[in-house]
């Protein structure tokens, strides 16, 4: 299933690095996803080795297919060990079963942790309170039509943050938008981060450990 074995790109590997800077001088930063993969927290994992302290706090707006929970007794699995293991044998049906692995009687038919179609968004209050209190949101790669999570940006406005959108195409939400840069992120985001970075380590407030942490932000 490629949606589980996918890759982390330069845009997921540099979004971490922009937080990563952020972090490190005290701007709390939250990632919110419509995606249904789990490429932000691989690539956090990826760049372990050069970022110290990276969160993985994610918050997966519309679920993800990490997992699969069980309806019915609640029992949590990994819906990729799910896969592999029916692979092996899919003409047991009882593989995609959460008794076979509970070692239970419950025969719930497992399947992954992603909303479906009118079933309220996951987290979407906690969301709401990240809005109220942001100073800046930066809008990735959507074109804002999906309802409630295009809300977002109407409760950021209405306590006057700023609003940023990498976006190549028009939204119904432009008339929102402060600063409205129409390329790929694969170009633009990389420009971000750097640009982030020289301003900080032009600081001469920034201490020898926050200058040491950003020159080893490599921008990808």
């Amino acid at each position: 299933m490629p949606i589980i074995n996918g890759i982390p790109g330069k845009v997921h590997l540099n979004l971490v690095q922009l937080r990563e800077i952020c972090n490190n001088f005290h701007i709390k930063t939250d990632i919110i996803t419509q995606n249904l993969d789990i490429l932000h927290e691989k690539a956090e994992l990826k760049l372990k080795k050069i970022l110290k302290d990276t969160n993985s706090d994610v918050i997966h707006i519309h679920g993800w297919v990490n997992s699969s929970t069980c309806s019915k007794c609640n029992q949590i699995y990994s819906y990729q060990n799910i896969l592999e293991t029916y692979k092996k044998k899919p003409e047991d049906k009882r593989r995609l079963i959460c008794g076979y692995y509970s070692k239970s009687e419950c025969d719930t038919v497992l399947t992954p942790d992603m909303i479906e179609y009118g079933e309220n968004l996951k987290n979407y209050g906690e969301c709401v309170k990240i809005a109220e209190e942001a100073d800046c949101i930066i809008i990735l790669g959507t074109s804002l039509r999906e309802y409630p999570a295009n809300e977002l940006i109407n409760i950021v406005k209405k306590n006057n943050g700023s609003v940023i959108l990498l976006n190549r195409s028009d939204t119904p939400k432009d008339d929102l938008v402060h600063v409205h840069e129409r390329s790929d992120l694969i170009d633009s985001l990389p420009m971000i981060v750097k640009s982030l970075k020289e301003i900080f380590l032009d600081l001469d407030s920034i201490s020898k450990k926050e200058r040491k942490i950003l020159k080893k932000i490599k921008v990808y």
